[in-house]
């Protein structure tokens, strides 16, 4: 499932409760070359005790992880770049990756037991650059077409501000 909005095409991921002891994977992969993801959270208490952490899998021989990213749980959408691995950078538009969440509490507990409270993610990933991609492209070995200015968090609100 797929939306289009002034940034570009986005890709439905899934919804995914974090726990805290395993990595729960969502529901959908992508081989978008994009690094651009939408986080929002659902159902977010008033004051919550814990934040997540999200990290791409690369569909490699080896799996490849990315460094986790760290978020708040709010129910507003914030816009997160995941980069690509260097070692997997030129060949990335035939490797598949999924993302995974976890979540930890804000703070190490000091006595008792850190509440789970229920809130959940939801994620898109940017599949189709809309505008900002600079106007041009480069490319890379196999002539495939990469956008020259790839889009971030930032060079969105530069456009849209």
């Amino acid at each position: 499932m797929a939306r289009t909005d002034l940034i570009g095409t986005w890709d439905f991921m899934g919804i995914v409760a974090p726990s805290f002891d395993n990595w729960r994977r969502f529901t959908f992969d992508t081989s978008s070359p994009l690094e651009t993801i939408l986080v929002k959270c659902l159902s977010v208490p008033e004051l919550p005790v814990t934040v997540g952490y999200l990290r791409a899998v690369f569909f490699t021989p080896d799996p490849i992880y990315s460094p986790w990213l760290k978020f708040f749980p709010k129910e507003i959408a914030e816009l997160y770049t995941i980069p690509i691995p260097p070692e997997i950078i030129n060949n990335v538009d035939g490797i598949r990756r999924g993302f995974e969440v976890i979540k930890k509490p804000k703070r190490r507990p000091t006595y008792g037991i850190t509440p789970n409270n229920g809130w959940s993610v939801s994620l898109e990933v940017l599949s189709k650059a809309g505008i900002g991609t600079g106007g041009g492209s480069d490319t890379v070995d196999d002539d495939t077409p990469v956008p020259s200015n790839p889009l971030t968090p930032s060079s969105i609100i530069d456009l849209l501000g």
